[in-house]
């Protein structure tokens, strides 16, 4: 086999790696970034990371309107908030939770919590789903 086929495709796997690694790098930014932002109450940074029609949208009464990716939504009263940061569902790198707790009575919540089921895509942010 002649050197240049071999140079070609050695050039071909460094190229395909350092691609590889931006995005997993890229995501992982977003994730961390999109938790920070519910974390902290920055509505409007989260919902700009959103794909449509994914959406957050702060309530005149300090409530939060979720929408997910399929159309359903849920209110979170603002009571329940600020979210927590979840953890990855296993074997879903692309997956992560955030959670609105709210108030609680000797450990137990007094309510059901809040759970958003969230994907990455690259540097943006889809709500698969809105639960208790």
């Amino acid at each position: 086999m002649n050197l240049r086929p071999k140079l070609l495709l050695g050039a071909i796997a460094v190229v395909a790696g350092i691609v590889l690694t931006l995005r997993t790098d890229s995501s992982k930014r977003a994730k961390e970034a999109f938790l920070g932002h519910l974390v902290h109450q920055r509505y409007a940074a989260a919902a700009a990371m959103l794909v449509a029609p994914s959406a957050v949208e702060p309530l005149p009464d300090g409530g939060l309107k979720v929408i997910a990716h399929d159309g359903t939504s849920k209110v979170v009263a603002a009571a329940k908030l600020p979210f927590v940061a979840g953890g990855e569902p296993a074997g879903a790198a692309d997956q992560f939770h955030a959670t609105a707790l709210g108030p609680s009575t000797n450990g137990v919540l007094d309510t059901p919590a809040v759970v958003l089921r969230l994907s990455v895509d690259g540097d943006r942010i889809r709500i698969v789903s809105v639960g208790s």
